[in-house]
């Protein structure tokens, strides 16, 4: 038996609570499935949810803001969603 991430099984088995949903995420750099990609892009792939916003850390969703400064709402430029 296979041991599958919450994550994995989400976007492969979809969830009946999150059938047409707008779903927000929370993750940092290092949330990322098996093939090392950041968690978004399976979930933003998935067929029965809508990836609708991004929730991340001090230095950001993927780390890119630098340390002391404060990271304001954009869009992420990956998937064209609100990223706070």
């Amino acid at each position: 038996m296979a041991i599958q991430t919450g994550l994995a099984r989400v976007v492969k088995d979809g969830s009946s609570f999150l059938t047409d949903k707008r779903v927000g995420l929370i993750c940092n750099p290092t949330a990322i499935d098996l093939e090392y990609r950041h968690a978004s892009r399976p979930v933003r792939g998935a067929h029965d949810m809508k990836l609708a916003v991004l929730f991340g850390p001090e230095h950001g969703v993927r780390g890119d803001a630098q340390d002391m400064i404060s990271v304001d709402t954009s869009k992420d430029p990956a998937h064209r969603v609100t990223r706070l």
